[in-house]
């Protein structure tokens, strides 16, 4: 909720969790947790407190003339099939946009899709890439879900 704010607090809230899970004993990344905090701020003026549409849909406000002297309903403009679809999409936008830039340990998670660390073990069992690629492919794929969801989540 914090991430919506235009004032900062994004920031000043993910410097708080940092100090609190240090505290805690926590190891958290602090340049990942102010991007999640500042990720909201692509969605805030899509949501139902943008400040522009409540302009256009307030009677007798200074837009009324630039509109031609009617109000611009929500329905048309936050609560439109295009706006909500709009917001969704840089959310996932966003989520994959940190999930790419997140710390890593290594490089688990795309060896899933290219598992040349498996070669050896192979050669002992007598099996060959394509045996495993499917495996590997839904691990990476199932994993991939999780971390995202749980980005998502983080940037909320």
């Amino acid at each position: 909720m914090a991430a919506h704010r235009g004032d900062g607090l994004a920031g000043l809230l993910a410097r708080e969790v940092v100090f609190q899970g240090r505290e805690r004993g926590l190891r958290l990344h602090f340049p990942m947790l102010v991007a999640a905090g500042f990720g909201g701020f692509v969605v805030w003026q899509m949501g139902s407190p943008a400040s522009g549409p409540l302009t256009a849909a307030t009677e007798g406000s200074f837009l009324m003339d630039s509109l031609g002297g009617q109000t611009v309903p929500k329905s048309r403009t936050v609560w439109s099939l295009r706006n909500i679809v709009a917001a969704i999409v840089m959310i996932v936008v966003v989520a994959v946009a940190l999930l790419l830039s997140a710390p890593r340990r290594g490089d688990q998670w795309t060896n899933m899709n290219q598992p040349f660390w498996a070669i050896r073990l192979l050669a002992i069992a007598g099996l060959t890439m394509r045996d495993i690629l499917g495996c590997t492919t839904v691990v990476l794929i199932a994993s991939g879900l999780v971390v995202a969801s749980r980005l998502v989540i983080v940037s909320l």
